[in-house]
C-alpha cells in the first residue's frame, strides 16, 4: 500500500488567498467600486 503524505501548506496558502479576497467579497455593491479601486492602486497590475 502506499501511504500519503498529508501537508498544511495547499491549505494555509488557500487560506491566505481567501482572506485577502474577504474585503471584496463582503463589500456591499455600492462600496465594491471604492474597494476595487484601493486594491488598484496596490496592485500595478489591474
Amino acid at each position: 500500500m502506499l501511504k500519503q503524505k498529508i501537508t498544511q501548506a495547499p491549505k494555509t496558502k488557500i487560506s491566505q488567498t481567501l482572506r485577502s479576497w474577504l474585503p471584496i467579497l463582503q463589500a456591499n455593491i455600492e462600496d465594491l467600486k471604492e474597494n476595487l479601486d484601493k486594491f488598484a492602486e496596490d496592485n500595478p497590475f489591474l
